[in-house]
């Protein structure tokens, strides 16, 4: 009877580590999938982000005290090194544009973050 008794311990001891190793599993499951959709959605956001950052910059000079606006975009555009390359190429072609506006404060942001961002990527 001992015996009987030892081995349905072993049995309720075994299925006792396969039930936790199952639920330890399905929690990491449902870990990893919550990481997935949360990690989805802060590149969607960091995307509307940045591209609304560029109509901003691109629609906002107009002469009448947009201009610090603009530097600030212009600077937060090195919080997005995803976007550094093309980051780069919107501020040069904007430096061409802007070269005859009369805002040299303008122009030295732009350089400054094109060679920040330069910088950085070759990090």
């Amino acid at each position: 009877m001992s015996e009987v008794l030892d081995q349905a311990a072993a049995w309720a001891t075994i299925l006792g580590f396969v039930i936790a190793a199952g639920s330890v599993a399905g929690i990491a499951f449902q870990a990893s999938r919550y990481m997935a959709v949360r990690n989805a959605d802060l590149r969607q956001r960091e995307f509307e982000n940045y591209h609304r950052l560029l109509h901003d910059l691109a629609t906002g000079f107009d002469g009448k005290g947009k201009m610090v606006s603009q530097m600030a975009i212009i600077f937060e555009l090195r919080n997005y090194p995803s976007y550094a390359q093309m980051s780069i190429k919107v501020l040069k072609k904007l430096q061409d544009d802007w070269k005859d506006s009369g805002k040299p404060e303008l122009l030295d942001e732009l350089v400054s973050t094109i060679n920040f961002l330069n910088k950085r990527k070759s990090q």
